[in-house]
């Protein structure tokens, strides 16, 4: 039988600023993509943080997918004096997601 992410990711205000990790460790799943993305093989990852098993880096994929698919990207016209015209990109996670970030800024053009 095949766990879900949900059993190896862990989100703790208390480590990592409340970024998405590996349980049992201060690994993120950003780091570990992040790795990936520059080539590292799952061997090599392996290899060099022997407390991770094939099971950690698969929940960091499957974390990363799932957030993907539930991302959400709407074009907003925004228009303002002093600003010109333009499409921004607006993106919506799940309620779930949102819930679980603890400081959350919204920024807005500067207008001078």
């Amino acid at each position: 039988m095949t766990m879900g992410w949900q059993e190896r990711i862990i989100i703790n205000p208390a480590i990592l600023a409340g970024k998405p990790v590996i349980k049992g460790t201060r690994l993120s799943v950003e780091f570990i993509i992040d790795l990936m993305a520059q080539g590292w093989s799952e061997s090599e990852i392996l290899g060099n943080y022997p407390g991770l098993k094939h099971d950690d880096i698969q929940a960091c994929l499957s974390y990363v997918g799932e957030m993907l698919r539930s991302e959400r990207v709407y074009p907003l016209k925004i228009s303002q004096e002093g600003l010109r015209c333009g499409f921004w990109l607006m993106r919506i996670y799940p309620l779930a997601a949102i819930a679980r970030i603890t400081r959350m800024r919204l920024r807005r053009p500067m207008v001078t």
